[in-house]
């Protein structure tokens, strides 16, 4: 069953007898900052701080790859970030992610830690 069909359908797939509104003539307010390019010394500093023994993302590619070949790797990685400004294209795969949520063990008494950040 889909979930339009069910009774919670219309209140999350809501009719709209408009259309979107136009934001032409629209003056947009000062930016908080200046947009530059990402550099080659942003990714090998982003690099830097990863963790060698993270799982790996959806690509199926270890931290410790970046970071144990990043000389090979940036001078393809900086033009590759800046196209993607350059050219307005953000690859769909790029805005997926997957958290999970893993509880470990602390002790007999407590069965999970409870963080409190």
């Amino acid at each position: 069953m889909q979930l339009q069909e069910h009774g919670l359908g219309k209140t999350f797939f809501l009719d709209l007898d408009h259309e979107a509104p136009s934001y032409e003539g629209y003056i947009y307010s000062t930016p908080s900052f200046s947009y530059s390019p990402v550099t080659n010394q942003q990714i090998l500093c982003t690099i830097s701080q990863l963790g060698p023994h993270k799982a790996p993302g959806a690509d199926g590619i270890s931290n410790v790859v970046f970071i144990r070949c990043e000389d090979l790797l940036i001078p393809y990685l900086g033009p590759l970030y800046r196209a993607t400004f350059e050219h307005s294209i953000y690859p769909k795969e790029w805005k997926d992610s997957r958290t999970i949520v893993v509880r470990k063990p602390v002790s007999q008494t407590t069965p999970y830690q409870v963080h409190t950040s």
